[in-house]
């Protein structure tokens, strides 16, 4: 499997169990955009790293109006993210390095389910999250890297294993 679409299995699943309306995604993606943008009535994609490949996505999704591209490069995304009031149904991170700690941590604040890509590799520090009270966590080993699912529902939690491991 393409080292960039190891996600795509559990972002299904979690499509298919939750049925969001409205998912932010930090660090827009081939497969994971297009997975949301296509399921999702609301999709706020923010783009952290390269301003070119910011500018592929509003031109693939110009006209779209159910997502919303924003650039938001490094930690401003988790700045913006952090004074940002609003919940999401779903949040999705897979963007810049030294931001996706902060942003898994304040995505438990605003949703009840957050998704992260690649989470084996350390210098994400994903390893060792101080998970809020409540909050289950479930890593998908089938193909590297490695996603992690974490949900304030244990019954949401299971029931996205459970279509995982059909």
């Amino acid at each position: 499997m393409n080292a960039y679409a190891t996600h795509v299995p559990v972002l299904e699943a979690v499509l298919e169990v939750v049925k969001p309306s409205s998912v932010v995604e930090f660090g827009s993606g081939t497969y994971s955009t297009e997975i949301f943008a296509k399921q999702c009535a609301r999709l706020v994609t923010v783009e952290q790293q390269e301003k070119v490949w910011f500018d592929t996505v509003c031109k693939r999704y110009a006209g779209i109006e159910t997502v919303e591209p924003l650039w938001l490069p490094g930690m401003a995304a988790v700045e913006w993210f952090a004074s940002n009031d609003e919940i999401f149904d779903v949040v999705f991170v897979d963007g810049e390095t030294i931001s996706r700690r902060p942003l898994v941590l304040e995505g438990m604040k605003k949703s009840g389910i957050v998704i992260a890509h690649d989470t084996e590799h350390g210098v994400y520090n994903l390893s060792n999250l101080p998970v809020l009270a409540g909050w289950g966590e479930y890593v998908y080993r089938a193909h590297s890297p490695w996603t992690t699912v974490w949900s304030a529902s244990s019954e949401v939690l299971a029931a996205v294993v459970g279509k995982l491991e059909e």
